[in-house]
């Protein structure tokens, strides 16, 4: 039994296998493009927004392919790995080489029987109420996981899976990230403001930051304080001396340290030596 999407060739011809509604009954095999979609009368017309040449910078486009157009004027398969190549203008209606007119859509329920062909997933169905994503990896692609934490890649929601093969195009405006995380910051600052506001009124509140803010105070204040003191004790690890008045208890143990002004007090209490003795009298 094949599966929707299964391609075959008949002498000569493309055939896929199709089942749009398969409450109805089963699939069947109708005539392929050789990509793997519909061709002819077989398959939906959709609403040409525009056509461009395909540019020689670009690969064969596909049906399906999301495409951006160069400053040349040609249209290229588009990529989310930079903000230029990721102004997605629409989807690639049939396929074109390079040089040949591509025609592309916007805004309409598009086949997706070649989705193994034009998704970095390769399933051969979509992912049934999905978001998908201008692919940074793959170009013209789309894809279900975007690169999210690289700040240089676009991520671009361009359509919504509605059932296993038709995608909801839907191409979302382009922003710069720098101007999304600008809006993001100022939403926040917006929002912690209002918040402030709010406690700042409250009375309850507004006695404990100043309780706290009193508090901070008094404990800078000491800080200081104990610096100050500290500072008046400096000595230098090597050829300084102690400034200012240093004092201490009198040592009484071998293992009491004695300051510099008690050992020089203690000299200058010693008697001087009279030189003027006659030392003959005890000779």
């Amino acid at each position: 039994m094949p599966s929707v999407g299964d391609t075959k060739t008949v002498f000569g011809r493309t055939y896929v296998y199709s089942n749009p509604n398969q409450a109805l009954g089963p699939g069947t095999w109708l005539l392929s493009d050789g990509e793997g979609s519909l061709s002819g009368e077989q398959q939906t017309e959709h609403k040409v927004y525009g056509q461009a040449i395909v540019d020689a910078s670009s690969i064969p486009i596909h049906k399906g392919m999301l495409i951006y157009i160069n400053s040349s004027g040609n249209a290229v398969a588009a990529s989310a790995a930079n903000v230029d190549s990721a102004r997605v203008v629409g989807v690639a209606i049939d396929p074109a080489n390079i040089g040949q007119i591509v025609q592309f859509t916007q805004n309409t329920a598009f086949e997706f029987f070649n989705a193994i062909s034009i998704t970095d997933e390769a399933a051969s169905g979509l992912d049934v109420g999905q978001p998908y994503y201008l692919s940074s990896v793959n170009p013209g692609k789309w894809t279900k996981n975007p690169v999210r934490d690289d700040p240089s890649i676009e991520i671009l929601q361009c359509g919504t899976a509605v059932n296993e093969y038709y995608m909801a195009i839907d191409i979302q405006p382009l922003a710069h990230k720098s101007e999304v995380e600008e809006a993001a910051r100022i939403a926040g600052d917006a929002a912690l403001s209002a918040r402030l506001d709010v406690l700042e009124v409250d009375p309850t509140t507004a006695t404990s930051v100043a309780n706290s803010i009193a508090a901070v105070n008094a404990s800078i204040a000491a800080e200081t304080a104990a610096r100050t003191d500290a500072d008046a004790l400096l000595m230098p690890k090597s050829g300084g001396t102690f400034s200012g008045s240093v004092s201490g208890p009198e040592p009484v143990a071998d293992s009491d340290l004695a300051t510099k002004k008690f050992v020089t007090d203690e000299i200058s209490s010693i008697p001087a030596v009279d030189f003027n003795l006659d030392y003959g009298e005890y000779a």
